[in-house]
């Protein structure tokens, strides 16, 4: 029998090998701990409920992690993200879109599920920490998806419960060890306490271990490879909806979901009023069609969105015919050959950052992480001024996680007058730049 010191050991190990990153590059890279908060979506009055609902999510978010909820606005979710959004917090909504279809004005961020197991997919994807609340049949669910994948050593990530959630999961749990049918006991990630102030106290100790070994979230972007965010976002085979710069857009299984990149957030900050007002502008790589959109509603006379993905064409559409926009005109093409004789006074461009080939198994969808060699970057900047009005604009945001790439785009560039509208997450690997081009 292993003592506790030396299990805990074996799952800092086990933890170690998930990804590994120092202190100083997670500062760098703007890294924030996300905590899953596993509760009732229905309302009560019991004053240690709600004590312990608003007490945890106050202290989330004066740590500065995202609280991660299932985005109801009643209950202890509806609690939990109140009061984290009060404290100055960030909050983060994964519901069921057919059951709670609003955007709360507290979520930072929000996806909403037409079934249930993606939801619980997305919640748990997203969570370096879960911390289940008083709940029900729900609750237990998401704690038991996560215990049990524990067990089968396929999960590190550790999981506190707080009273009276604790003695209902660990009476349940004794309950079937007692008839023969249940392990020896429970797993070390599962920490069994009294109330928000003591999971405040292992939520810190957690996170504080996590920074000594260098853990990350497994599906942290930024650090991973195009390949490996091509596979992540090919798990996804229904439509769902996000929240992407106040909009609320439909994503289509093998298209890019804007939101889940910091770059996109980024960019959308850019796209204002006064650069887009009265413009026609072409969306190049459109995606769900969020930038052009976006341009759109600031109010450019026309935008031209293009995709090579048909997918993502078919995408775009519904979310225009959603949001009950005119001046939009969606193309199927690779970079501009489906443009025609028409010019810009604004090109946005949001490329890929890797180099790596599309495979032949591989569906368009790769074509939005990966820019296929350099063939995306060379067939852009060999074509556009053909496209682009003699005082017209290219914003094109871009980064140093690949740094031939960035390189081969520095090359590409110096025919022309570049200024760097933004530049995040300066000095790790992998930053952020927005660039505004213009002819000499």
């Amino acid at each position: 029998m292993e003592t506790k010191k030396t299990q805990t050991k074996n799952i800092d190990t086990k933890l170690e090998t998930v990804m590994k990153i120092s202190l100083e590059e997670k500062k760098k890279l703007g890294y924030k701990y996300h905590v899953t908060l596993m509760c009732s979506g229905n309302d009560t009055k019991n004053k240690k409920y709600l004590a312990d609902a608003e007490g945890l999510a106050k202290g989330i978010a004066k740590r500065d992690h995202v609280l991660v909820n299932g985005a109801s606005n009643l209950g202890l979710m509806g609690v939990t993200g109140r009061a984290a959004y009060k404290a100055g917090g960030e909050v983060y909504g994964v519901g069921l879109n057919d059951y709670e279809p609003k955007i709360h004005k507290w979520f930072t961020n929000w996806d909403g599920y037409s079934t249930y197991n993606y939801r619980i997919k997305r919640l748990t994807d997203l969570g370096d920490v879960f911390i289940a609340l008083a709940g029900g049949l729900g609750t237990l669910h998401e704690i038991l998806d996560v215990h049990i994948n524990q067990f089968l050593g396929k999960e590190t990530r550790h999981v506190i419960i707080l009273s009276p959630m604790a003695e209902l999961y660990e009476s349940v749990c004794n309950n079937i060890k007692e008839e023969g049918l249940y392990w020896d006991k429970l797993p070390e990630f599962i920490h069994l306490v009294k109330d928000y102030k003591e999971a405040l106290v292992k939520l810190d100790e957690i996170t504080k271990n996590y920074d000594k070994i260098g853990y990350v979230n497994k599906t942290y972007y930024p650090v991973m490879t195009s390949d490996g965010i091509y596979k992540h976002l090919k798990e996804m085979d229904e439509n769902y909806a996000i929240l992407f710069s106040g909009m609320k857009l439909t994503i289509h299984p093998d298209v890019y979901p804007p939101n889940r990149f910091r770059s996109s957030l980024t960019f959308a900050k850019y796209l204002t009023k006064k650069l887009c007002s009265n413009k026609t502008v072409f969306d190049i790589g459109c995606g769900p069609g969020n930038l052009g959109i976006l341009a759109a509603t600031h109010g450019a006379k026309q935008v031209i969105s293009v995709d090579i993905n048909p997918a993502a064409v078919a995408n775009t559409r519904e979310n225009i015919k959603n949001l009950k926009l005119k001046n939009i005109d969606v193309r199927e093409g690779s970079i501009f050959n489906a443009i025609g004789d028409k010019k810009a006074d604004l090109i946005i461009f949001h490329p890929p950052f890797h180099k790596e080939k599309v495979k032949d198994n591989q569906t368009k969808l790769m074509n939005c992480v990966s820019t296929n060699g350099y063939e995306v970057l060379d067939l852009f900047f060999g074509d556009v001024d053909n496209y682009l009005k003699p005082k017209g604009k290219i914003y094109l945001g871009f980064s140093n996680k690949d740094m031939s790439s960035l390189k081969h785009l520095e090359v590409l560039m110096k025919k022309y007058k570049v200024k760097m509208i933004t530049h995040e997450f300066k000095g790790s690997k992998a930053d952020y730049r927005l660039y505004e081009i213009t002819r000499k």
